[in-house]
């Protein structure tokens, strides 16, 4: 596995996301699905990575909690206001719970129609409301 910074790991979930759209636009739904969620847990690791030192031993706990693809555990590690920027803006709430309920590294393995494939790029990439605009704040 190559070396991921913050910087690298910004760059991934930008790319993703292009990645996704690409897909859901030639209809291959279940990989732009899967994609989509992908975005949203490199910009979590990129958040965590912010919150690491140069030159800094790494807890041991907080590295393995790192090395997860759940999000709403990532989303923890990377120490996010989640209540207090849920509570301003309820399109966001509901965005992440989407995403956090629907998506896992094992969706990747199932079939997912448009309208999922959409409501969850929607989710991720709303320029008002979307999860990775929002993750980006913190990234």
């Amino acid at each position: 596995m190559s070396y991921l910074d913050r910087d690298s790991l910004r760059a991934l979930a930008l790319v993703r996301l292009d990645d996704a759209k690409v897909l859901l636009a030639n209809e291959r739904f279940s990989a732009a699905f899967y994609l989509a969620g992908y975005v949203v847990e490199c910009a979590l690791k990129a958040c965590i990575a912010g919150h690491t030192r140069q030159y800094e031993f790494p807890d041991k706990k907080r590295a393995e909690k790192s090395h997860t693809h759940k999000v709403r555990d990532l989303a923890v590690v990377a120490q996010l206001p989640t209540d207090v920027d849920f509570e301003k803006d309820r399109t966001l709430r509901e965005y992440w719970q989407m995403i956090s309920t629907r998506w896992s590294e094992t969706c990747r393995y199932e079939n997912r129609w448009r309208t999922e494939a959409e409501a969850l790029l929607e989710a991720v990439d709303d320029p008002n409301h979307g999860v990775l605009q929002w993750l980006q704040k913190y990234w």
